[in-house]
């Protein structure tokens, strides 16, 4: 976005034409003489400003993989080129800088942006604007232009926007890159037949829609304007709400749903951002038109003797949230890092990684003073290009000459940030630890094999949910167990584990004696078997759930394989010996494993 055509940017109560605003987009004392152009200064001739119709409407559904791509679909581009956005004022850019994805995060976004009509002075009516006679006095007293931007501010309002806009993100966390693409995976199969869905770059591999539930937390954060309690508002976070969470399911019937519930969210967004309204004076302001200070004529003409294309900071910004959304990432997945990654199989750069960038956003954080950003953004323009142009194009920065690969980014001191060039850090960055993190996730990830033995039949169903009942898929399926040359045994090698895994074993008696036999063995050698009483009895057919457990010795049953350890047996609750007895049996590897 240029800062020399007008911007839009999120509209505040306070708002009023003719205000200027400061990098941060506060209210300042605006510099001109309000008589010079009355129709911007005088609210009541403002108002007299015929309306232009615009008409426009944008809807974003995607998943997004990364904080680079949710800044475009939340559609804050362009306000991150004149804003620091750690301390900006617009509430948009607010809201993208509160819900910044990590590494290990990735979300679903859903944006709807409608735009009605527009109220606003002619560019040319500008040429009018004249400086009060005191701001001149005070230019010819020596006033610079970074101080006069201080006081009087960056931007001007020339006027406003009607419509409104809904923001609406739902952010999954995992613990490695792989859950990751596997969560991405699943996501990208539960929204695929959803009107409107798209994802923000390719997930390539074989999903299932299960794969959800690798995910170890789900957030969701939302902004409405025009904010109210109304019954559409009320439905509309009803239904995105359900909308994310159904999915996590994979049942063939919420395929429809899904469709249904993301019909309902359109027609309740069509409600809340294109309300009947009796007349103009009803209008909604969504969004404030602000144009650069340094642009209008009167301000250009008066500081003609400086040099202002050094003092304008657009670049720089665009480099500096860019930079700092870049260092939170990867600042929040260092967090999340530390409980999983013991002190003594971690990065020897991990610590210095962490100060550094915990460093960085703290200065960054502090830069509410055009002075100081003025300042950095000199700094920057003349470290890119050895002069003091404005550059638009921060890759400016990252194709610069005298980068040396062998340098580490991290070494470059604090308050000279704006010499790390943002690719060299990504690609250093997933060196020293991202890359070795993930390493040691692969190597401590769990698996379980899983053997049984059963008189007569067993239904074997996994849940990756903490048992939800409705997260339940079928690994066995009505394996019969007995023969007459003696029980069979049905193993799985493999089972991918974590401490909201649930295996459900449902047993089913044809007549006579019953019995049932399980081995779980995890992938780091500790082996669990009935009867251990991990394995608890959550239903049976004739008595109350938990009952007490019979146990048989393994000699009872001939069973053909020999995998099974010394010291199992089957178990059957109660000794009930009933044709179509039922028994459920579950394991809980919470029980045995920590988060």
């Amino acid at each position: 976005m240029s800062t020399n055509a007008p911007s839009p940017i999120s509209y505040h109560p306070t708002f009023l034409s003719g205000q200027t605003l400061d990098t941060n987009f506060a209210p300042v004392q605006p510099p001109f003489n309000i008589k010079s152009l009355p129709k911007l200064f005088d609210q009541k001739e403002f108002k007299e400003i015929p309306l232009t119709q615009n008409g426009s409407q944008e809807e974003t559904f995607q998943l997004v993989m990364n904080s680079s791509d949710k800044v475009s679909s939340l559609g804050i581009s362009g306000e991150l080129d004149m804003t620091c956005g750690p301390v900006t004022g617009d509430a948009n850019v607010k809201f993208a800088m509160d819900n910044i994805n990590s590494g290990l995060s990735l979300s679903i976004i859903y944006r709807n942006s409608v735009t009605g009509k527009i109220k606003t002075v002619d560019l040319n009516d500008l040429d009018s604007l004249e400086l009060a006679d005191q701001v001149k006095q005070q230019i010819d007293d020596g006033l610079t232009f970074n101080e006069f931007v201080e006081a009087y501010g960056q931007y001007i309002i020339i006027g406003f926007k009607s419509g409104g806009e809904i923001l609406y993100d739902c952010t999954y966390s995992t613990k490695d890159s792989s859950d990751k693409l596997s969560v991405s995976g699943g996501l990208s199969l539960a929204y695929n037949d959803v009107p409107g869905f798209n994802v923000s770059g390719s997930v390539n591999g074989d999903f299932k829609q299960q794969d959800i539930q690798k995910s170890l937390d789900v957030k969701t954060s939302f902004r409405i304007d025009p904010s109210s309690d109304s019954k559409d508002q009320t439905e509309l976070i009803n239904n995105l709400n359900k909308l994310t969470s159904i999915a996590q399911t994979a049942k063939s019937e919420n395929k429809v749903e899904l469709v249904d519930l993301k019909n309902n969210i359109d027609a309740a967004a069509q409600a809340i951002l294109n309300p009947e309204i009796s007349s103009d004076t009803d209008l909604n302001w969504s969004k404030a038109i602000i144009y650069p200070i340094g642009s209008i004529p009167c301000v250009s003409a008066a500081f003609a003797k400086q040099e202002l294309e050094d003092e304008r900071i657009s670049g720089f910004l665009q480099y500096l949230n860019r930079l700092f959304i870049d260092i939170k990432s990867k600042s929040q997945d260092m967090e999340a890092m530390t409980d999983k990654w013991p002190k003594n199989e971690q990065s020897k750069l991990f610590i210095t990684y962490a100060v550094k960038f915990e460093q960085i956003i703290q200065l960054i954080e502090t830069f509410t003073d055009y002075q100081v950003l003025a300042k950095y953004g000199k700094d920057y323009n003349t470290y890119i290009q050895g002069g003091g142009d404005d550059n638009e194009d921060d890759t400016k920065q990252e194709s610069k000459e005298d980068d040396i690969l062998d340098n580490k980014q991290i070494d470059i001191p604090t308050d000279e940030f704006y010499k790390i060039n943002i690719i060299l850090l990504d690609s250093q960055y997933d060196d020293d630890i991202f890359t070795p993190f993930n390493e040691y996730m692969n190597k401590i990830s769990l698996t379980a094999s899983l053997s049984v033995a059963v008189d007569d039949i067993v239904t074997v169903n996994l849940s990756q949910n903490n048992g939800d009942p409705d997260s339940y898929t079928t690994i066995i399926n009505q394996f019969v167990g007995w023969t007459e040359q003696g029980l069979l045994t049905k193993t799985i090698d493999s089972i991918e584990i974590s401490s909201k895994t649930v295996l459900q074993f449902i047993c089913t008696n044809t007549g006579g004696a019953a019995g049932f036999m399980a081995l779980i063995e995890l992938s780091n050698g500790k082996q669990y078997a009935t009867p251990d009483g991990y394995f608890t009895c959550e239903a049976s057919a004739n008595t109350s759930s938990n009952p007490s457990m019979y146990r048989f010795n393994p000699i009872d049953w001939r069973v053909q394989s020999g995998v099974f350890p010394d010291n199992a047996s089957f178990i059957w609750p109660n000794n009930d010996q009933k044709a179509d007895d039922k028994e459920i049996f579950i394991f809980k590897f919470s029980d045995v494993i920590s988060t």
